[in-house]
């Protein structure tokens, strides 16, 4: 025998509807968090796009920028050979007739190695040497003599 009262049967129904309504959220629920992983995934996809667009660019403007440089180093190297060619400094100290002379004998100093081994010379030795020749195997062509120092 089934005997029901009109309450419980009323608690059964409203249990069926609101399992429904659940159910219903649920999908709904798990359906918005799709569209929201979608969304997601879509955003990250453009921002890094444009990243990698922003990169590119940035990239050719300095590879444009090196190949300039290079072509002024290149520019700049004709300019110095040419500059520092015997024919044109030859050309410049006739341009400003500078009266070049050959050094004097006393702004000379010459060094000879007559030995060719320095092992275990140090620089106060060899310039100690320098100052007493007679002790050395290093000799000195001018005596005395101050060297004289050009400025450019």
């Amino acid at each position: 025998m089934n005997i029901q009262t009109t309450q419980m049967k009323m608690q059964k129904k409203q249990i069926k509807e609101h399992s429904d309504w659940s159910i219903y959220c649920r999908i709904i629920l798990k359906l918005i968090m799709f569209l929201l992983a979608v969304f997601a995934v879509a955003n990250s996809y453009i921002y890094l796009n444009q990243q990698i667009q922003n990169i590119e660019r940035d990239n050719t403007k300095i590879t444009r920028k090196i190949e300039n440089i290079d072509r002024e180093i290149k520019s700049l190297q004709n300019s110095y050979e040419n500059a520092s060619s015997r024919s044109m400094i030859d050309r410049q100290i006739a341009r400003f007739n500078l009266k070049l002379r050959e050094a004097d004998h006393s702004q000379i100093k010459k060094i000879s190695l007559n030995d060719g081994n320095l092992s275990g010379s140090s620089l106060a030795d060899v310039g100690e040497t320098l100052q007493n020749p007679e002790h050395s195997n290093y000799r000195r062509d001018v005596a005395d003599a101050e060297p004289h120092v050009t400025r450019h």
